[in-house]
């Protein structure tokens, strides 16, 4: 793991962490990983999933429902936040993660291979990315998603709470 993945690493385990498309991204190539940057040109055979953000004319979409299916890998701390094997999301990007970064581990995708959910493989409160909108969608997962965020920075804010009153706890001996 390069130093710059051993930084994040040790922000990311203090702090909830959660990406959203670009987020992604950026988290991904934070820990060292790198992106496909066009999937349209890169993608062989050429994807049945329409990942861009604008359509053939070259105009931004406006419709944020979904339009593909995300398979979640079984037995992964994703799957048990959101609690299901698959759901629909909605696309609109044009880059994807081609290698994932060291202390990541891909967690979801979609029929064409591309990665959808990125969790961190070292120990955090919370550590998410997604490639899609999950602001934009009113569903189970996207509560799932931001309800697991709340939760784990409500503990986090206990924890450092009781600390503070407390002092900290004396590491074993």
């Amino acid at each position: 793991m390069h130093s710059k993945s051993r930084s994040c690493v040790a922000c990311a385990r203090r702090n909830c962490r959660r990406g959203i498309c670009r987020g992604l991204q950026i988290a991904n190539v934070a820990f060292g990983g790198t992106l496909i940057e066009d999937l349209v040109e890169t993608l062989v055979p050429p994807s049945p999933i329409d990942h861009r953000q604008t359509n053939d004319a070259g105009i931004a979409r406006s419709d944020y429902a979904p339009g593909h299916v995300v398979t979640i890998a079984s037995g992964t701390a994703f799957a048990r936040l959101i609690g299901r094997e698959s759901f629909s999301a909605n696309s609109m990007h044009h880059q994807a993660i081609r290698a994932l970064g060291d202390g990541l581990a891909a967690v979801a995708r979609t029929s064409d291979g591309v990665i959808e959910a990125a969790e961190a493989t070292f120990p955090h409160r919370f550590f998410y990315a997604v490639q899609w909108h999950p602001e934009e969608l009113d569903d189970a997962v996207t509560a799932a998603l931001f309800g697991g965020l709340v939760a784990a920075a409500h503990d986090a804010r206990m924890e450092r709470r009781r600390v503070t009153l407390t002092g900290p706890v004396p590491s074993g001996g």
